[in-house]
């Protein structure tokens, strides 16, 4: 099984590329799967609830499982107070990674492109393999 994680900077990034996905105009429904939306689960002690770290939604193909991440929910989880610190943003980073077995394909968009602290990749979107 292969994994795709579609990356995010925040959930008003996240929020059109759910929509493009789920569009049947733009997916080939009804062979692209509805997904599997994670519940958003509260962190103990805290005043509310905020996500988990868990990706927002999960597509179940037959030979590929397709992941979106928003990192602002990994930074929620984390600390709501820096949901702009690219420093800890590449701290969580790994979370994504983990959370299941080695990505196949990683797609990120928007600012989720930026791989440097110095240059900007607003508007970008930069895919890459394992292989």
């Amino acid at each position: 099984m292969q994994r795709v994680v579609v990356v995010v900077n925040k959930w008003f990034e996240c929020d059109p590329v759910l929509g493009a996905l789920l569009n049947p105009l733009a997916a080939n429904l009804p062979a692209f799967p509805w997904p599997l939306l994670a519940p958003r689960q509260p962190i103990p002690g805290a005043a509310s609830p905020a996500p988990s770290p868990l990706p927002c939604a999960i597509f179940p193909f037959k030979t590929m499982q397709a992941e979106v991440w928003c990192i602002g929910d990994l930074l929620q989880q984390a600390d709501a107070q820096h949901q702009s610190s690219s420093e800890t943003k590449v701290k969580l980073l790994p979370e994504i990674e983990t959370y299941g077995k080695s990505p196949d394909l990683i797609i990120s968009i928007s600012t989720a492109s930026s791989i440097s602290k110095d240059e900007s990749s607003n508007g970008c979107v930069i895919a890459g393999t394992n292989g």
